[in-house]
């Protein structure tokens, strides 16, 4: 559900107001199964990275990937900077775990405009 009292953020496109995300860093796949008990991110993709040919290759031989981590049934990709969940191309029911990642953070920044959401989902998740 959308946040009672969304902050008052002036907004410009131009630039992305780093002062309106969360100072520390928030797990976005955990914000979506508090704010939605009924969508659990990790629990519907965990084992499921073989349904999508980009991410087989990575738990078929993941030594090959130095970028990637593969722990938990789970796969991170990472740098220097962060290490975001990487979110294969499956459904959850009837719509894409990407498709509901979208929305959902869309949904959790109250609508606070396609830029910020992006900067959102980049710090969080990666898909190709």
């Amino acid at each position: 559900p959308p946040m009672q009292n969304p902050p008052k953020v002036d907004i410009h496109p131009e630039r992305i107001d780093d002062d309106i995300l969360p100072a520390h860093r928030v797990d976005l796949a955990d914000v979506i199964s508090s704010s939605d008990p009924r969508i659990d991110v990790k629990a519907s993709i965990i084992g499921r990275y073989s349904e999508d040919p980009f991410f087989k290759l990575i738990i078929d031989v993941p030594t090959s990937y130095k970028n990637f981590e593969y722990r938990g049934g789970l796969v991170y990709v990472k740098d220097k900077e962060r290490r975001a969940l990487c979110i294969p191309d499956v459904k959850i029911g009837d719509r894409r775990a990407r498709e509901i990642i979208i929305s959902q953070a869309h949904s959790i920044l109250a609508h606070l405009g396609p830029r910020k959401t992006i900067v959102y989902l980049r710090d969080n998740v990666w898909w190709k």
